[in-house]
């Protein structure tokens, strides 16, 4: 069975990652790694050998393969010199990181389809236009002007007061009963599913159904 692909990537983490398992096999430190260095580390280093393994790229993938070993090689040495220099290995890196985005930006994708055909749309629609009413009314009494996606947002700020650009369950479900909204705790669920689009357990975007 093929593994389940992420639905985010944390690109800083795997290119450090990345740099350490270069330097893990650069075991004579003169900056570019030759076949038995790459042979040494994958037969002897855990974390190189699960890194090359997950990384999501087949030229790396097949360093780890003895019979593929050469093609691999000479797909990720850009000058033909018979070594993976840095710049080299960080190319080849960049390749398998573009993948991995790819792959879970498809993912995301995928998820959310899921959620909008099973979602009720129509309640939660009209819950979000009856917490959209409530903004409406403080704004009138402060004079400011009152859109869908503007009441959201302020909403949303007035939650994350720590600037985190996150919020919670918790923190959504007390500023909805701090509106006066008396809503089924079930609706409040299904509202709070269908925005947490990665079932994080938080929600990032300030944007409206």
């Amino acid at each position: 069975m093929a593994p389940v692909q992420p639905r985010y990537v944390n690109a800083g983490s795997f290119l450090n990652i990345a740099r350490q398992v270069f330097d893990m096999m650069d075991t004579d430190l003169n900056g570019s790694l030759d076949r038995d260095e790459i042979l040494d580390g994958v037969k002897n280093n855990k974390k190189v050998k699960h890194f090359l393994k997950n990384c999501g790229h087949e030229d790396l993938q097949f360093l780890m393969d003895p019979e593929r070993l050469e093609p691999a090689l000479k797909a990720i040495d850009e000058d033909g010199d018979g070594q993976v220099g840095l710049m080299e290995w960080e190319h080849a890196i960049r390749r398998a990181l573009n993948r991995k985005l790819r792959a879970a930006e498809k993912r995301r994708e995928e998820l959310r389809r899921k959620k909008i055909e099973k979602a009720p749309l129509k309640e939660l629609r009209e819950f979000l236009m009856r917490m959209n009413d409530r903004f409406k009314e403080r704004c009138k009494a402060e004079g400011t002007v009152s859109t869908l996606r503007g009441n959201w947002e302020r909403m949303f700020n007035e939650i994350d007061d720590d600037g985190s650009g996150r919020i919670d369950y918790g923190e959504f479900n007390g500023a909805v009963y701090a509106m006066g909204l008396e809503e089924d705790p079930k609706l409040l669920r299904d509202f709070w599913s269908f925005v947490d689009e990665d079932d994080s357990g938080e929600v990032r975007s300030r944007r409206p159904i």
